[in-house]
């Protein structure tokens, strides 16, 4: 009976959040808050063209790493494939002798 009240208070709380989060971006987009973004956006494309240097540069210990890892990943790859497939054929083979060994029971029962 009191459920018809509580979309009230959602809309409430949910309206003064928005208010409140909108005066606060507003106190500190303001003054040097503006310079501190446009320095950190300048900074991040830098960062990110230096990164891109980095991984693509044959010389550099950041491509060597990443060519190293995906070495890795290959090789482990390989061996959980081969892990699996052995793991598989032993199922197989052990399943198979399972059902020979019922017909030939089965066989030496007639």
């Amino acid at each position: 009976m009191s459920d018809s009240n509580s979309g009230g208070g959602f809309s409430f709380g949910f309206f003064l959040g928005l208010v409140v989060g909108a005066g606060g971006a507003i106190y500190l987009a303001t003054g040097p808050a503006r310079e501190q973004v446009a320095e950190l956006r300048q900074r991040t494309i830098e960062l990110r063209g230096t990164a891109r240097e980095a991984a693509v540069d044959p010389e550099s210990p950041v491509r060597r790493a990443i060519a190293d890892g995906v070495a890795a990943a290959r090789r482990r790859r390989q061996e959980l494939e081969q892990a699996a497939a052995t793991a598989k054929g032993s199922t197989e083979t052990a399943g198979q002798r399972e059902l020979g060994g019922d017909i030939q029971g089965t066989v030496s029962d007639a």
